[in-house]
């Protein structure tokens, strides 16, 4: 089944880029076999996606976009940028909705951004929601806001991975309550 704009290739095969797009990035390993699923391809090989590429309409793909996961993997970002005024992408249906609960999450730890980790991605009911290149300035331990993302779920399971490169460094779930007013979560993340 073909997921929007996702598409993977073996290292050697030339990605088509549009024109002011940006470039593809290149395979890290031996590839597995060529596959249009959108999803990792397990310890064998990585598939190559176009960053921010935008995925096709209709919904359910109408405020997605397919993103490279720091160069490992190609999945489905929510995007609020085709949304009108007031909606928020409901990250399940990836719809552009008026009626979505906002949620806002907090990351703490202790590993030290760009020593033990480069990378963050928080994923909301399997969706791609934030991804974050740390800066020095920032300080985990007290905590620094991913952002906030829409659902019209009751209760959201949400996952947040710290990235060394490619390479999970720790991970983290929470299933905090959505409705009616929305919440706002600080995921903890230890273990240095």
């Amino acid at each position: 089944m073909l997921l929007g704009c996702f598409r993977s290739v073996a290292p050697g095969d030339a990605p088509e880029v549009d024109a002011g797009t940006a470039d593809a990035r290149p395979a890290a390993r031996d590839a597995a076999p060529p596959s249009d699923s959108g999803v990792d391809l397990g310890p064998t090989g990585e598939c190559t996606c176009v960053d921010e590429s935008v995925c096709g309409e209709p919904p359910p793909f109408g405020c997605g976009r397919a993103v490279c996961v720091f160069e490992s993997s190609c999945e489905i970002r929510a995007d609020e940028s085709g949304c009108g005024a007031g909606a928020r992408c409901e990250t399940t249906s990836l719809e552009c909705a008026d009626d979505v609960s906002t949620v806002g999450v907090v990351l703490r730890t202790d590993y030290e951004p760009g020593v033990d980790f480069d990378g963050i991605a928080l994923r909301a009911d399997g969706v791609v929601v934030a991804l974050r290149t740390p800066s020095a300035g920032e300080d985990y331990l007290d905590g620094v806001r991913l952002g906030d993302f829409g659902t019209a779920a009751t209760t959201v399971e949400l996952e947040l991975a710290l990235y060394r490169g490619c390479r999970v460094v720790a991970t983290q779930r929470s299933r905090p309550d959505a409705r009616p007013e929305g919440t706002s979560v600080t995921m903890v993340v230890t273990g240095r």
